[in-house]
């Protein structure tokens, strides 16, 4: 597919509406900014329902869906990929079963050379009034978390110097609050984005948009075909393990 649109000069993008989202963008921007220091470690839980999933629905095939890192994971590698800035050293995952065979745990360790470690779990089978989704993000000097699937809250604690400080006031804004300290200052922050369903609907607006735009502009989109390949390739290499049985 990649290379027809190549061929062809026609622009290509893939989905992935969360690198649209207000929260994970603010989230990217304190990562790149190093003002907590270096990011050191992700950690994602994803506990899912399963309601609306049958057994006979094609999710649980493999063979149409490609399991849960490809059908679903690779967003979530795409996000880490960007906030690292390069695709993993390594890759290794699992799953588990349920007593009819269908898999609905996998999880994944993901290795950027010996500076950035992440894992992620995804469960499907929690009644949809619990699921819940966390993104952690530990750095040298503070963590972040986000909270939900398509995040509504954002978290921040660390230390950071004065001038760390007005970098995280012009991302922040009035959110960030200043606790204390010496040479570095103890900060923590919370933004909220409430309107769930409202930013899912503007990320995917974004999302073509960004498009139409790059197709205008004569430029590459903001999510590329190569991003997507290379998430893909992540999600693959995870599933191996089941995939090959």
């Amino acid at each position: 597919v990649i290379q027809a649109a190549e061929k062809a000069n026609v622009k290509l993008t893939v989905n992935y509406v969360l690198r649209y989202h207000p929260l994970h963008r603010l989230a990217q921007r304190v990562v790149h900014s190093k003002v907590l220091g270096e990011l050191l470690y992700v950690a994602l839980v994803n506990l899912a329902t399963d309601e609306g999933l049958p057994p006979e629905h094609w999710f649980w095939d493999l063979r149409k869906s490609g399991g849960i890192h490809i059908e679903h994971g690779v967003h979530f590698f795409d996000l880490v990929n960007q906030l690292v800035g390069r695709a993993p050293s390594h890759v290794e995952g699992g799953c588990q079963r349920r007593a009819d065979g269908r898999i609905d745990r996998v999880w994944a360790l993901v290795r950027y050379g010996d500076e950035v470690l992440a894992t992620f779990y995804h469960s499907f089978g929690r009644p949809r009034i619990i699921e819940r989704t966390t993104l952690k993000l530990g750095l040298s000097f503070g963590e972040i978390e986000l909270v939900g699937w398509i995040p509504t809250k954002l978290s921040l604690f660390g230390t950071a110097e004065e001038e760390g400080i007005e970098t995280l006031h012009a991302v922040v804004g009035e959110n960030l609050r200043v606790l204390g300290g010496t040479e570095r200052k103890v900060v923590e922050a919370e933004v909220v984005a409430p309107d769930r369903e409202g930013e899912y609907r503007r990320a995917v607006q974004a999302s073509l948009l960004d498009l139409i735009n790059a197709v205008r502009e004569g430029r590459s989109p903001q999510v590329t075909p190569a991003d997507a390949l290379r998430s893909l390739e992540v999600a693959w290499q995870a599933s191996q393990t089941f995939l090959r049985n």
